[in-house]
């Protein structure tokens, strides 16, 4: 009897054991995913990022205070080429993609002198692009704006994590052309 017992007590232990190496298993697993999941969304956002840096840098001027809520876009004049001075009109515009988990989600497309030329991961969830005056504060005439203020959130481009649901990112941007402005 006692040999049944010591048996039935080391299967019981066994299984026990067996049941906590799945789950840890498990958990490895998808944390595997969701950190390839994230890696991907980030080098989408830098991507993106990188393209915003040079453009908001290079501005001349703005055609727009915030994105326009009928067609949602956003124009301005910049330099878009290094050694080209010549100044083009570019234009974020905002494009739905799909809905998941009940939340739209966009594409900002970006177009330079009318021709599309790249533009956002499809996954951002928030855009927000606004002309600001010297102090920070949006204004109400694009002659005042002397900076632009960019921030969006963008959801992971293969599925919802459980840990990491979203990455946000915001600038405020004080383009030199802009800023001369006043000066002159």
């Amino acid at each position: 009897m006692q040999l049944i017992f010591d048996n039935l007590i080391a299967v019981l232990i066994a299984g026990v054991l067996f049941m906590i190496l799945v789950g840890v298993n498990q958990r490895s697993r998808l944390a595997a995913t969701e950190a390839s999941g994230y890696y991907a969304l980030k080098q989408q956002e830098l991507n993106f990022v990188e393209v915003l840096k040079r453009d908001m840098q290079n501005v001349t001027s703005l055609h727009s205070i915030q994105e326009d809520p009928s067609t949602l876009e956003f124009q301005f004049d910049a330099r878009t080429e290094p050694s080209d001075t010549t100044r083009r009109t570019v234009v974020y515009r905002r494009v739905f993609q799909t809905e998941r988990d009940g939340e739209d989600l966009y594409q900002v497309r970006r177009f330079v002198d009318g021709v599309s030329d790249g533009g956002s991961m499809s996954t951002i969830s928030h855009w927000q692009i606004v002309g600001q005056n010297d102090e920070g504060v949006p204004v109400t005439d694009v002659a005042n704006a002397r900076q632009v203020f960019v921030r969006f959130e963008a959801v992971n481009p293969f599925n919802t994590g459980e840990t990491i649901d979203k990455s946000r990112w915001e600038a405020t941007f004080r383009p030199p052309l802009l800023q001369q402005a006043t000066t002159i």
